[in-house]
């Protein structure tokens, strides 16, 4: 099943653009707060939501997640293992030091490395290898057709400041390990972090020397300061965006978007998310863990595992679980991901009767 939902609640009279639009302050709200600002330390969304607003990527993406020039103004897949990028020139860091070649050569480095949870974007990355101070290609150690779209999601940093703050590695969290790169950041993108309190606000005011900013979809934007703040109650959320104490929500709860449809005050805007929620089979222990069936794994059994298949209302989850906020699936991929094929997303139907006779063919009569 794929969430439908990445719904954002807005206070209507929030001003995203316009010409004429005053400039302004935007206070947003999430119910989670940012563990670590280390941009490869943790790929999780309540990291990356902070991120993205201060660091780039070397490949940007489009409103329908089409690939499109970032930090890299082309790129080119010049051998089966060689990528070159081509990168633009003028930009710089927050704190000043001007982006090269050789920060990207880090960058990638840094998220291969042991430490860093952004290595499913570069598991086929050997290295990075400057060959001019504004070009660089990445090595991979086979033949790596979508690397571009991996590539979009690693934040580029800068090596100088790195090395001088102690962070050329990303932050081990599962030490709790305590560096400059966890509260302090310093990217190239359209904000720049200016106060940090976790759990409490994150504050970022716009980066006039954002290359961003000359952009067509950018020119009008009229945001010169984010306000973060997190609110992990649904109910104290959603209270603090219709009182205007906050000008949106990332994520309301699904039962109260009836209401917050119907407030004159409000405007839903949903759509699509690009993940899949689905249940995983331990098939490979010889025995499960948590189970009153010893000596065997009753998962590696193709049969017990079309049971389980079967024996999943998935059109009853969509209704009440999911409050109709979803999308039913018969594969892992959604549609916007590379390797999803139309024909395979077709599910296996709702059958009891189906999953009780599978069940008691594999040997387990009673469940």
């Amino acid at each position: 099943m794929r969430k439908l939902l990445w719904a954002t609640a807005l206070a209507c009279g929030l001003a995203l653009g316009g010409a004429n639009a005053d400039a302004r302050s935007v206070r947003w709200a999430a119910s989670g707060d940012p563990n670590t600002l280390d941009p490869h330390s943790q790929n999780v969304g309540t990291v990356s939501m902070v991120l993205q607003q201060i660091y780039d990527t070397l490949i940007s993406r489009t409103q329908d997640l089409g690939l499109a020039p970032g930090l890299a103004l082309r790129w080119e897949q010049q051998e089966p293992n060689r990528w070159r990028f081509w990168l633009r020139d003028g930009v710089k860091f927050h704190e000043g030091e001007a982006f090269t070649a050789d920060d990207v050569v880090f960058s990638v480095t840094r998220a291969l490395a042991p430490t860093s949870n952004y290595g499913i974007y570069v598991d086929t990355v050997e290295r990075a290898v400057q060959v001019e101070p504004m070009v660089v290609d990445i090595i991979t150690k086979i033949p790596d057709p979508i690397l571009p779209n991996k590539i979009a999601s690693v934040f580029m940093m800068s090596r100088s400041w790195s090395e001088k703050n102690n962070a050329a590695r990303p932050q081990n969290t599962r030490q709790r390990e305590e560096m400059h790169t966890v509260r302090n950041t310093n990217g190239t993108g359209a904000f720049r972090l200016t106060a940090r309190e976790s759990d409490v606000r994150t504050v970022m005011t716009r980066n006039n020397d954002w290359w961003g900013w000359q952009e067509p979809a950018s020119r009008e934007a009229n945001i010169t300061e984010i306000i973060f703040r997190p609110i992990a109650s649904d109910a104290t959320r959603i209270a603090a965006l219709l009182s205007g104490e906050v000008d949106f929500v990332l994520d309301p709860p699904l039962q109260d978007l009836n209401r917050l449809r119907q407030a004159q005050n409000i405007r839903v805007l949903e759509g699509p998310e690009v993940r899949t929620i689905f249940l995983a089979m331990d098939v490979h222990r010889d025995e499960l863990l948590y189970s009153d069936v010893k000596g065997r794994n009753p998962m590696k059994d193709l049969r017990v595992r079309q049971a389980l298949y079967h024996a999943i209302d998935i059109q009853a989850i969509h209704r009440t679980t999911m409050r109709g906020q979803s999308v039913v699936t018969g594969t892992f991929f959604p549609p916007q991901v590379n390797g999803y094929t139309k024909e395979e997303d077709v599910r296996l139907p709702y059958d009891a009767a189906r999953a009780r006779a599978l069940l008691a063919e594999a040997g387990y009569p009673n469940g």
